[in-house]
């Protein structure tokens, strides 16, 4: 059961609204899955079962995509606890199918006007690879991303994604570089291999559905436990300004 704090006004000043923002492909998009059961609706359900974000979920929860509610998992508020709780929270996945980091790029200032996200998760990247575009121009389009989320005062999580090694090893490798190097340029948050677990896995052919692209719902709590402890990191920081 999920219960709901009645927080005093003390309180809620210490509380800070999180909006997160998904800017992905069909990795993000559930493509191929039933809607609740990709790592995006996982990752709304984990915020709301975490009382604080230093702990992880204790059970699982209806998926409420876009619900905004302080909440928290039996748990009595007192002066110990309630700044810890998890505050009010969005998460708006707008993810396409299909989507190349150029996509991406023209899409995200429009997002963060409509949406004034406090965090954006960028996970492009794997449709220009797969159609052999020019590595730099998708370091560009990354570069541009993240600065333009930079500018609207959001943290910002990047998710890298790897090629199989037909591609070419020497395209196989910048291109696996793109991440690292953009987070590094810009001090964003990075996750390497949103895959890995999936990917790497010796039970790897069971965990992506037919095509050998797309990773069955089996995959996606992995994505998750990849993409968390960044998160989770930023979560954490912003949580520590607002208790000040």
């Amino acid at each position: 059961m999920v219960a709901t704090p009645a927080f005093s006004k003390a309180t809620a000043s210490k509380t800070q609204p999180v909006r997160i923002l998904v800017v992905g492909d069909s990795l993000s998009a559930e493509y191929g899955l039933k809607r609740g059961s990709g790592w995006v609706a996982l990752l709304e359900n984990r915020l709301a079962e975490s009382i604080n974000w230093n702990e992880k979920p204790k059970k699982k929860i209806k998926n409420t995509t876009n619900n905004i509610a302080p909440q928290a998992v039996n748990t009595t508020v007192t002066v110990e606890n309630s700044i810890k709780i998890t505050p009010d929270f969005t998460v708006i996945n707008a993810s396409i199918s299909g989507d190349t980091t150029s996509g991406g790029r023209s899409r995200l200032a429009p997002l963060i006007d409509l949406h004034h996200p406090t965090h954006i998760i960028i996970e492009l990247g794997a449709n220009d690879a797969l159609r052999g575009l020019p590595v730099a121009k998708t370091e560009e389009n990354l570069t541009a991303m993240v600065q333009t989320a930079l500018k609207s005062k959001a943290k910002v999580l990047l998710v890298g994604i790897q090629i199989p090694p037909n591609y070419g090893s020497v395209f196989a490798k910048q291109f696996t570089e793109t991440y690292p190097k953009v987070a590094k340029a810009n001090k964003v948050g990075l996750v390497p291999f949103m895959l890995a677990g999936v990917a790497d896995s010796a039970d790897a052919a069971k965990l992506f559905q037919a095509d050998r692209i797309h990773p069955t719902e089996a995959a996606h709590p992995i994505i998750l436990n990849n993409i968390w402890p960044e998160l989770q990191k930023q979560l954490k920081t912003q949580t520590a300004k607002a208790n000040k």
